[in-house]
């Protein structure tokens, strides 16, 4: 699910999601998918005290699918929903929060990210690129949180994300309605 390639350097590393997408798989946030990422982020993240100064570094975030990454997708909400179980559904929240507040936090303080988007980024795909230092989208991308049309409310930190690139005003209506908007219409917005 995941393909790798980094710099001898090890200044820069590239990360490409939905390795499988040939298969038929949805890209979405499937926990394999979820478990190679971090695993991998884990690994290149050296404890503070083996940090070399000015060795600044960067991950990239990217796709071998069409689209950038579809979010969650319903089936792996449906079954724990009709379940009850409240506790699956937690750990995956809590999985998908701490996985973008690392990329979001340089992942220990010295890793630049960016999300190199091409491809539809919706639900948890666009809160990944939200998540980033640097967003590059190529033109047309579609990009959205349609959570609120299937009766979700985003969670994961879209709405912090959002705040920190536009007025809140802004933030909340992209998540209360639900819309699909192009990469060029993000960018108009901030």
């Amino acid at each position: 699910t995941l393909r790798v390639e980094a710099e001898p350097s090890g200044a820069a590393h590239w990360l490409y999601m939905h390795a499988d997408a040939k298969t038929g798989i949805r890209p979405c946030f499937r926990t394999e998918l979820m478990d190679e990422m971090w695993r991998y982020l884990n690994g290149i993240t050296l404890p503070k005290t083996q940090r070399r100064p000015g060795n600044l570094r960067h991950v990239v975030i990217a796709s071998d699918a069409p689209p950038f990454n579809l979010g969650g997708g319903l089936e792996l909400f449906a079954k724990p929903i009709r379940e009850n179980n409240r506790e699956q559904l937690l750990a995956y929240a809590r999985r998908c929060g701490d996985g973008v507040h690392s990329i979001h936090s340089g992942l220990g303080g010295d890793v630049r990210t960016i999300a190199l988007v091409q491809g539809d980024a919706l639900g948890g795909g666009m809160e990944l690129a939200l998540s980033c230092h640097t967003i590059v989208a190529e033109e047309g991308c579609g990009m959205g949180l349609p959570e609120v049309l299937f009766g979700l409310f985003r969670g994961m930190g879209a709405y912090s994300f959002l705040c920190k690139r536009v007025p809140a005003q802004l933030a909340e209506k992209i998540i209360l309605e639900g819309n699909m908007y192009t990469a060029e219409e993000m960018h108009r917005m901030g």
